[in-house]
């Protein structure tokens, strides 16, 4: 974050962050999708982006002690090609939940709403049908 703090969004974080929110299926196959995260991060607030990142991926406090604190439903959604959260993380945090289940979809990264929004509508369908 250095580098972005100091110069800005350039090509090499811009890659950077597509390669950790997109699966290299979606940056090769789908130009819009690229495109969008890439003006998505390039168009975007650079302190804005900056807080964010610090608070959300840098300082984010571990909350799995939490989650058997969770009594609603709670679907975790992940990609087979989540860099940082594996369909394995996912289902041992569902287990932790008394409501809790998880999912995996193949190909997918970060954004699997993006790059998959017909899977995700439907697990999502599916789940709460279940839940109800």
């Amino acid at each position: 974050m250095a580098l972005y703090r100091t110069t800005g969004p350039q090509e090499i974080v811009v890659e950077a962050v597509t390669k950790a929110l997109l699966s290299a299926r979606t940056r090769q196959d789908d130009p819009e999708a690229l495109e969008l995260v890439r003006s998505s991060f390039t168009g975007a607030d650079r302190a804005g982006t900056l807080n964010a990142v610090e608070s959300i991926w840098l300082h984010r406090p571990d909350l799995t002690p939490m989650l058997s604190l969770v009594r609603a439903p709670t679907l975790f959604i992940t990609g087979t090609a989540h860099p940082d959260w594996s369909p394995e993380q996912a289902q041992d945090a569902a287990g932790l939940l008394p409501h809790g289940s998880a999912e995996a979809i193949d190909g997918t990264a970060y954004l699997a709403a993006l790059e998959a929004p017909e899977e995700v509508a439907g697990l999502v369908r599916r789940f709460w049908a279940s839940a109800s």
